[in-house]
């Protein structure tokens, strides 16, 4: 009977490793293909890359989905089900972030020659580079310093996004004259700092696990 038990949570915590590690992967491409867009200087090639990015935000939400569906089925999970649904929902708010940043660079129809755009979208790409980091040690918790790592480093992006922002708002109100512009590349670039504060939030909840359970 004991052996049974505890094949079953041997089972139901491959389960969650293996979609964590999924939904880590899937953030990764989500983000590579911010970076290409923001990159890309040809409107319609532009427009292609933003349906894949809206394509990879679909699966991302897929894979997320089935992490709350585990949670509802078993009553045995590897870490708190608070923590799992924290990270869980973090992940998620990232990647939705990342698609509507993409849907509102081509629906402004806004150049990408912006180096403060770029700066932005740098830090994001950092900023989830360290999460999923943190989230591929999870199975490993002999490695828990390596999660510690990740959760300072998030933290230190995070802190920098912030002053990138202001510092790139100051320079758009100098540089640029047309308001319309202003306004929309403003909240374009308040979107990006709000998904490093989303990293930083499930960075929150990886050391939760990390203080619960290393």
């Amino acid at each position: 009977m004991s052996f049974i038990l505890f094949k079953l949570f041997k089972s139901n915590n491959k389960e969650f490793y293996d979609l964590f590690e999924k939904s880590s992967i899937q953030l990764k491409v989500i983000s590579n293909l911010l970076n290409l867009l923001v990159k890309e200087k040809d409107f319609n090639e532009r427009l292609k890359l933003g349906q894949d990015l809206i394509l990879a935000g679909k699966e991302s939400e897929l894979i997320v989905h089935h992490i709350f569906v585990q949670l509802s089925k078993n009553y045995v999970t590897p870490f708190d089900r608070e923590d799992i649904y924290g990270l869980a929902k973090s992940i998620e708010s990232i990647g939705d972030y990342m698609v509507v940043t993409a849907k509102k660079i081509n629906l402004y129809k806004l150049t990408t020659d912006d180096k403060s755009l770029e700066i932005m979208v740098d830090s994001v790409s950092l900023a989830v580079d360290a999460v999923c980091q943190g989230v591929l040690e999870l199975r490993n918790f002999k490695k828990g310093k390596v999660i510690i790592d990740a959760i300072v480093k998030i933290n230190e992006i995070s802190d920098t996004a912030i002053n990138n922002f202001y510092q790139c708002i100051d320079s758009l109100f100098e540089e640029e004259e047309n308001i319309k512009v202003v306004l929309k590349r403003r909240e374009i670039y308040q979107i990006l700092e709000t998904i490093t504060e989303r990293c930083k939030q499930a960075g929150v909840f990886l050391e939760s696990i990390v203080i619960k359970y290393a």
